[in-house]
């Protein structure tokens, strides 16, 4: 697959997009259209558009010299052309693997492209040069003036060339594409408006089913956002007027256009496994239908996109409710989305599965012809990753759609996609078309041995380093800085260094970056540490630094317990580590549906957010989905290879702590937690208690409890948490008096949102049938020395009795870690929700030598607790295999620079003269115009003509008129070659062409041979006086400069062996006639002898006081006659004899190249209209 689509470009950089939840949405950047042309907020001002944003992508490189494609045809090519080249090149290069045994000629190419491309509107707009005219004449000015104008004008568009039809036409964006990549199959696009993409999908796959092709690469290509396309949806009008897209939203006004591109390679199942091809996703059936009669031509109608929905999972042979995310066409127009979802409630009948809906337009716009190559990438990424990726901007969903009676709910946050049985991921796009074309595919995740890795996105890095002293890291975290400085991506650097990384090197520092540049400044910060000699002092959550010898001692895991847990603890690690999302997956029977609670669906309203808080705290659900999370870390510990030696937990967390040391079954360890939860529940309920922290050490709590009335033995504390965290337990009235109590004695205190008086006699009924239950399971033995609370010693040799008395048992954790300390544990790890266990570890050992490090941080998410516990450790010299982490990825690739020739090309076209690439318009005023001076008309006489050159020229800013210089060696009175006609009569008041008036063209550099030699000032093009953008100039100059050089060697190769064959063909005849002695020396022509024209005397001035140019009539004009002396006389012919002007005569052995041609080639048509003599 490849994308390019706003956002970040590439495949990467899209699933990036998508998966971050990315706003790619800005306003029209001016390599399209100005907003100052076009804007008006007012829909109904003609000519104007009421929307200035969309989505835009950012240029990617191009090498035209790699696909053979001349720099000079890239302003005459439309855009679209070259990005869908780009592209399918990625596939190609990924499906072929560079295997040479590939097959291309039965390679297909077929895309979905809209028959309108921006250079049809460019080069069409060019022609409308009568009709500015006419106005213009109508409008008083002279005919000369109008001329004149209309030549600035046209020069604001590209030129008509040869390159300029194949360029235009939007079948030549697939026919280009097999012509470059050497594809053997058939080679189409398909036009079904927004329905383009799957349209074209449809017929790849009936190419495939046919077997008339072996391999089709499809998608669909749009790059169309210039004005002519934002007036269509402006008028019709369908833009937001808000400036927003936000699809099945209560808030959705309009849309948004957009441009991308968008290829997969699609093959037979069964040939992509026997090939050992990487597999994406199958797909299982397509649908496709027309509306039929509808009120309009694009009114969209729900009962015919219902049809295409039904066939395709028809086709795919299983039920539509199977599936588990809907990628709607979703356009945020009121009408299209309320008839999209109609049709969709027609279908989806069945409320008992849920099921994801969204829209990728959301972030990227309407794309048009690849919208539906961007739902069908999204889909396919979505299940490769095992992601529900978010729709952004929905407050609430649109009421029109009564999406509460349907199966579907808008996921508008990236959620893990868990699966609940064994049946595949299935998703399914939708994509339907101005016209009623409408198409839906359904998609299944593929689990076989070829499944394709996945894309290294996550929202943030570990990069790691490591040096034998501080003087070494400073020099390693410049080499840091040296990577990025030269391209490299943050996700290379990162693997690099995971790579590198040595434990036991004396000086060690992890930094924890999303992106480069966050890179550049910790290496910043951390180099400046090192240098001023406080590199352990560094004050930065994201900079770990450690020096000497690792930690000795021993490593414990410490496992929390309930108040720990929160809505999407873990979600960070299942979106991004199958290790960790297999926990999830592997929960089955009643916890199933357990990540239904810790990853709910997106809540619209405070109500819904309140009750899904409430369904997790329960104790049956809350206890396994801690556990849950806690396992999902301490798989992915097992992969980078850290062990610990003890371990604990605070209250539940003990039960998760003996599972990791193997005494209780970890795969019965969630059921074992949802049993202990729901016997305390039981137990608990109707007692009326609950629990209170206060701020104070235990020994003041004792004595706070002491002093209450005294009870049955139901107030007590429940955890001995810190040094100044005490937790005490009973019933409300009891609760009340201490909290009254406490607040006398200035102790703060919290009361906490429990279900019962957790740990105290309150819930004691709950300890024997617990026991029971741990009776039934197979215990092992432990590997790890497990600490009790209730003891706050090692577990005897009954672990089932221990575990079941602890639920009424006060937690003493305070004095279990002290008494681990003192045993020799020095590093704690928390495994599992939260950090609340590190802190309190710190609390209780202050001072003594210890680490305690959590991998979890509610506060940042995103994977940034779990990468800053990663470099706690790795700082303080904890051996970490984190290239382990890699595996399920695509390894980083290695920063490649781009080509020398590259040219940056983006949805606009490359080189367009208007507007400017900056956006600023410069209006320089023109000075006085002068009329456009007619020659009158010669006699038939001898008179030579009057130079041209010498006539005013109406150009605003006047230039230095090139003239034709003699080579080197040549005499100051250099004679013609050719004797120049006499110029013809010419036709009063005639005005000269467009290109005549408009041009004043500066001499192109010649290659050093002697003296330079100009070329001689000839009327072009207006568009010769339009440069491409800086790249694409310099370019074509570093590939001229290169070629001149060679093809001067080659002439002054071929020019001296043509001199000896004539010389020596010139001896033999000699010596056949006879006549050795007089023979006659031919002297063959030389590019050191070449004659020239001397430059007219009008031009050879040194300063002429206003530079002037030729005009070149319509009627041929003849040459000046030469002054120099002696010259071959150069006969003025009468005019009723008349020819048009000889060819202009180049110096031999350079090509004469007119001003008006970017060509240069033998044989060729510049721009002027001119033909090329085919000997230069």
């Amino acid at each position: 697959m490849s994308a390019i689509y706003p956002g970040e470009t590439g495949l990467e950089g899209y699933w990036r997009t998508v998966s971050g939840g990315r706003d790619a949405i800005t306003e029209v950047p001016p390599t399209h259209w100005l907003i100052d042309d076009y804007y008006d907020p007012d829909p109904s001002v003609p000519d104007k558009t009421y929307c200035k944003r969309g989505g835009f992508i950012d240029p990617v490189p191009f090498d035209p010299v790699k696909f053979g494609l001349p720099p000079n045809a890239l302003q005459t090519t439309d855009s679209a052309q070259i990005l869908a080249l780009i592209a399918a090149k990625q596939v190609l290069d990924k499906v072929t693997g560079g295997r040479e045994d590939f097959d291309l000629e039965r390679t297909d190419i077929i895309l979905g492209v809209a028959s309108t491309t921006e250079l049809v509107v460019q080069a069409g707009a060019r022609l409308q040069g009568p009709v500015w005219r006419k106005a213009m004449l109508e409008n008083g000015l002279s005919e000369s003036e109008a001329e004149e104008i209309s030549g600035d004008i046209a020069a604001h568009y590209p030129p008509w060339v040869e390159s300029t039809f194949p360029g235009l036409l939007g079948n030549v964006v697939a026919g280009r594409v097999a012509n470059r990549l050497n594809l053997g199959g058939c080679n189409f696009v398909i036009d079904a408006a927004c329905a383009s993409s799957l349209a074209s999908l449809q017929s790849a796959l009936h190419r495939l089913y046919l077997h008339e092709a072996d391999t089709v690469i499809t998608g669909g290509v749009d790059a169309l956002n210039d004005v002519m396309m934002y007036m269509c949806f402006s008028k019709t009008p369908a833009f937001s007027k808000t400036g927003d897209i936000r699809p099945l939203s209560d808030g959705a006004d309009g849309t948004l256009i957009g441009e991308g591109v968008g290829m997969v390679a699609l093959k037979r199942l069964d040939d992509a496994e026997r090939d050992g091809d990487d597999i994406y996703a199958v797909i299982r059936g397509i649908g496709s239908s027309s509306d039929g009669r509808a009120s309009s031509v694009y009114a969209p109608r729900s009962e015919g996109q219902a049809k295409a929905v039904r066939a395709a999972y028809r086709h795919a042979g299983y039920e539509p409710t199977t599936i588990g995310l809907l990628e709607a066409h979703g356009t945020a127009t009121k009408a299209g989305d309320a008839a999209e979802f109609a049709g969709l409630k027609s279908v989806f009948t069945d409320t008992d599965n849920r099921i994801a809906i969204g829209s990728v337009k959301s972030q990227i716009g309407h794309t048009k012809a690849a919208a539906g190559a961007a739902g069908l990438i999204k889909a396919v990424l979505a299940l490769q990753h095992s992601t529900l990726p978010p729709t952004l901007k929905v407050e609430r969903p649109n009421p029109a759609m009564g999406i509460e009676d349907t199966p579907f709910y808008i996921n508008s946050t990236t959620r893990p996609w868990v699966r609940t049985d064994e049946t595949p991921r299935r998703a399914s796009v939708s994509s339907f078309g101005f016209g009623g074309t409408n198409f839906h595919v359904t998609l299944e995740q593929y689990e076989g041995a070829n499944q394709a890795r996945r894309l290294r996105t996550l929202p943030t890095e570990l990069v790691v380093l490591s040096a034998t002293n501080e003087t070494e890291l400073a020099a390693r975290a410049g080499e840091i800085g040296e990577q990025v400085r030269a391209g490299e991506s943050l996700a290379r650097i990162a693997f690099e260094s995971a790579q590198s990384f040595d434990a036991t090197h004396g000086a060690r520092a992890a930094l924890v970056v999303a992106d480069t540049d966050a890179l550049t400044g910790l290496v910043q910060k951390l180099r400046t540490g090192l240098a001023d000699g406080k590199g352990a002092a560094i004050k930065d959550p994201n900079i770990a630094v450690g020096f000497g010898a690792p930690r000795e001692g021993k490593t414990a895991f410490l496992f929390p317990g309930q108040g720990s847990h929160y809505i999407g603890m873990g979600a960070d690690l299942a979106l991004d580590f199958p290790e960790a999302l297999a926990v999830w997956d592997g929960l089955d029977g009643d916890l199933a549906d357990l990540h239904n609670a810790v990853f709910p669906e997106p809540a619209f309203d405070d109500e819904t957010r309140a009750v899904q808080n409430s369904a997790l705290t329960s104790m049956e659900t809350a206890q396994p989905a801690i556990a849950a999370t806690s396992l999902a870390q301490l798989a992915l510990l097992e992969e980078l290879g850290i062990k610990a030696d003890a371990a604990a937990g605070h209250s539940f967390g003990e039960v998760t702590a003996l599972a990791a040391a193997g005494v209780l079954p970890a795969d019965r360890l969630m059921e074992t937690a949802r049993t202990r939860g729901l016997l305390m529940a039981e137990a608990g309920r109707g007692k009326d208690a609950t629990m209170l922290a206060i701020v104070a050490s235990a020994d003041e709590v004792r004595a706070l409890l002491e002093a209450q009335p005294k009870t049955d033995g139901t107030l007590v504390i429940a955890n001995d948490n810190g040094p100044r965290q005490v937790v005490v337990a009973g019933h409300i009235a009891e609760i009340e008096s201490v909290e009254k109590a406490a607040a006398g004695a200035g102790l703060r205190t919290k009361r906490l949102t429990v279900a019962s008086a957790f740990h105290s006699p309150i819930v004691a009924e709950s300890s024997a049938p617990f026991a029971e239950y741990l009776n039934t399971l197979p215990l092992g033995d432990s590997h790890l020395t497990v600490y009790a609370n209730a003891t706050a010693q090692p577990y005897g040799d009954q672990p089932t009795t221990q575990l079941a008395d602890q639920v009424r048992q006060s937690v003493r954790f305070r004095e279990m870690i002290q008494a681990m300390a003192a045993d020799g544990v020095t590093r704690f790890i928390e495994v599992g929700p939260g950090r609340v266990l590190t802190g309190l570890v710190n609390q209780i050992l202050g001072d003594a030598p210890h680490k305690a490090v959590a991998l979890d941080d509610p506060k940042v998410g995103d994977l940034r607790g779990w990468h800053r516990g990663l470099a706690a450790l790795a700082a303080d010299g904890v051996s970490l295999d984190l290239v382990r982490l890699y595996d399920h990825y695509e390894e980083p690739a290695k920063f490649v620079p781009a080509p020398k020739y590259a040219v940056m090309v983006g949805g606009a076209n490359v080189g367009k003269p208007y507007p400017p690439a900056d956006g600023k318009v410069v209006i320089t005023p023109k000075p006085t115009r002068q009329p456009l001076a007619s020659a009158p008309a010669e006699s038939s006489g001898a008179a030579p003509a009057k130079s041209v050159a010498a006539q005013p020229t109406p150009v605003a800013t006047p230039k230095p008129a090139p003239v034709t210089v003699p080579p080197a060696a040549a005499p100051a009175q250099a004679v013609s070659a050719v004797p120049a006609p006499a110029a013809p009569p010419q036709r009063a008041q005639t005005p000269a062409p467009v290109a005549a008036e408009r041009s004043t063209v500066t001499p192109q550099p010649q290659p050093a041979s002697g003296a330079s030699a100009a070329r001689p000032t000839t009327a072009a093009a207006p568009a010769s006086d339009a440069p491409l953008s800086t790249d694409a100039w310099s370019l074509i100059d570093r590939i001229q400069r290169e070629t001149a050089a060679q093809h001067e060697r080659y002439l002054d190769v071929v020019a001296d062996s043509h001199h000896q064959f004539l010389d020596m063909s010139t001896r033999m005849l000699a010596e056949i006639v006879g006549e050795p002695g007089t023979a006659q020396t031919v002297v063959a022509p030389s590019r050191e002898a070449a004659p020239a024209v001397q430059a007219p005397a009008a031009l050879a001035a040194p300063a002429p006081a206003v530079p002037q140019a030729p005009v070149v009539p319509q009627t041929p004009v003849a040459a000046p006659a030469p002054v120099a002396e002696p010259a071959p006389v150069v006969a003025a012919k009468p005019a009723a004899a008349a020819k048009p002007a000889a060819p202009h005569l180049w110096p031999p052995g350079r090509c004469r190249r007119c001003s008006g041609c970017r060509i240069g080639s033998v044989g060729r048509r510049c721009g002027a209209g001119d033909r090329v003599r085919e000997d230069r």
